[in-house]
């Protein structure tokens, strides 16, 4: 699969075209003729990381197999230089790693439930589909014809594909998974039923996809997790095509403390932060061919109580849309009130137009209703 869409991958350093090298053992290679650095493959999963983030740890034994295989003699100065840098990396972190042990062992203990034969409860996810759905209603049909690409940033185990976006996926569309976890990328490939599908390690800050290539671009949850945050965004716009689509759900950081009976969302993670929402409009604002489609601020105190009703005793999208009109009342009519009732946060679907100048329609603030719940 990986050798058929090689074209849509660059190097995350200078974003040259790559070189698909066959290996044997499930292991190739892409080669950088630009930057002289070989990527591995490991079990058709390039791991395409910029050099202040590549992992010697990972990458060095798979390098040392693929300098002992005879089919990739041709790459062996590279595999050296390669080597060299990863090296040098050893003992280094960066952002990116800081976090992804916490991660590979969550996936880690999801996977061997799956293979174990244990059904995966993701009754928690209700609630987070409901209000994508939101998001998804708004894409237009065209995205669901034959051939378009979807780019699924710190896709995790694919639960927002799989649910939210895989039926309604052409089959000839191709679903670009890119994560920082190889546990997270072999958990979501298991799982996946579409499968014109190409599984990527990378970073989310330095994504080695080519431009303009991208019909929708998803960011579920993944921003705050990034070192830029907001400012990711108006970099990653130029992979999208003329018309393409960005997804966006977001924790929104506001001046009140979470209440303490409200539990953390993955608190072993070292990077479960927010997104200032005024940055994220001036990036919006700044990125010229970007355009607010839709919008909608929710989770104040309301849905935050109400969410563990929903979980629990009252599964159903009906239910949810009476509590999000309950959350939209409550930040529109107290949210200024009290920051218990400011949005936490926010969805978006943005549009890239087709040249500049085309200002945005909506605002990202506490007291936003240019899309009500």
């Amino acid at each position: 699969m990986l050798d058929s869409h090689v074209d849509r991958l660059i190097c995350p350093d200078c974003r040259s075209p790559l070189r698909f090298v066959r290996g044997s053992d499930e292991l190739s290679a892409l080669a950088c003729g630009s930057c002289s650095l070989v990527f591995p493959v490991e079990d058709g999963i390039p791991i395409l990381l910029p050099r202040h983030a590549r992992n010697a740890e990972l990458e060095l034994p798979l390098l040392e197999r693929l300098a002992a295989d005879d089919r990739c003699e041709g790459l062996s100065e590279v595999l050296e230089k390669t080597r060299v840098h990863l090296a040098s990396q050893r003992g280094s972190s960066s952002w990116e790693w800081e976090d992804e042990a916490f991660w590979r062992e969550k996936y880690k203990r999801q996977t061997e439930r799956l293979l174990a034969g244990e059904k995966l409860d993701e009754g928690r996810w209700g609630v987070r589909f409901w209000q994508r759905e939101y998001l998804i209603e708004r894409l237009p049909a065209s995205l669901w014809t034959p051939e378009k690409t979807i780019l699924d940033i710190g896709c995790g185990a694919g639960h927002n594909f799989r649910v939210l976006l895989c039926d309604r996926f052409d089959p000839s569309s191709l679903y670009i998974a890119a994560d920082i976890s190889l546990n997270a990328l072999k958990l979501n490939r298991l799982r996946n039923p579409h499968e014109n599908a190409l599984y990527v390690l990378c970073s989310a800050d330095r994504l080695p996809i080519r431009d303009s290539t991208v019909d929708l671009l998803c960011y579920f949850g993944i921003l705050h997790h990034t070192e830029r945050k907001s400012d990711t965004i108006e970099e990653d716009a130029r992979l999208l095509v003329p018309g393409g689509r960005v997804l966006l759900h977001e924790a929104l950081t506001r001046k009140s403390a979470r209440p303490s009976f409200m539990p953390v969302h993955d608190p072993g993670s070292e990077h479960e932060e927010t997104i200032d929402p005024a940055a994220l409009q001036a990036t919006i604002d700044h990125a010229q061919d970007l355009r607010v489609v839709a919008e909608r601020s929710s989770h104040t105190l309301v849905m935050g109580v109400c969410k563990m009703i929903l979980r629990r005793f009252a599964r159903s999208r009906t239910a949810y849309e009476v509590v999000a009109l309950l959350d939209g009342l409550a930040y529109r009519l107290l949210g200024r009130f009290s920051a218990y009732f400011a949005p936490a946060e926010v969805l978006m679907l943005l549009e890239k137009v087709a040249g500049p100048g085309i200002a945005s329609e909506g605002r990202v603030s506490a007291a936003s209703d240019s899309a009500s719940a």
